[in-house]
């Protein structure tokens, strides 16, 4: 097989895109996403709170695989759950729905830094090096959302691309 056909085949596989969130300890954000009541609690002009939401849309052939064992055991994300997944027809119809969901969001970029330990082969400790600006995988790909009608708009138009897959709809994780 040569790797055009290969690289054709992969394209033409139905793929799941989907649509999750973190909950994080930042102040000041418009809003939070709460799937247990799904309501969206807005934060007060003159009132901090202590948590927001970073969504993140993505592709990928097994969402287990790439949410649960990807971004929570993997990456150490603090993934709650998944609002929405559906089935598309290939990849490219996916990948066109992730890119459209992002479009026109305040994007976040996830820095951060790390305390890594150095040790040789046999196991000799050399100490710990901090490294400056690490990122994580994913790390571009998350974006705030302001009102919980965003948060509809991308649900709407996931199921007008692809196939609702029932068993991921407010999945919590």
């Amino acid at each position: 097989m040569k790797m055009s056909e290969y690289v054709m085949n992969q394209e033409e596989k139905r793929t799941i895109c989907y649509f999750t969130y973190e909950i994080v300890n930042l102040k000041n954000i418009k809003g939070c996403y709460d799937y247990s009541d799904y309501y969206w609690e807005l934060t007060e002009n003159d009132k901090e709170s202590n948590e927001t939401c970073l969504f993140k849309s993505g592709v990928a052939a097994d969402v287990d695989k790439r949410v649960v064992k990807a971004l929570l055991n993997k990456w150490r994300y603090n993934v709650r759950g998944i609002i929405c997944a559906v089935e598309c027809d290939n990849a490219k119809v996916a990948k066109a729905l992730e890119k459209s969901i992002r479009i026109d969001k305040d994007g976040v970029i996830r820095n951060q830094t790390i305390d890594e330990n150095l040790s040789f082969a046999d196991g000799t400790n050399l100490g710990n090096h901090l490294i400056e600006g690490w990122s994580r995988n994913a790390y571009s790909e998350w974006f705030v959302l302001y009102d919980k009608s965003e948060v509809n708009e991308i649900i709407d138009n996931m199921k007008l691309c692809g196939k609702e897959l029932i068993e991921y709809t407010d999945l919590i994780l």
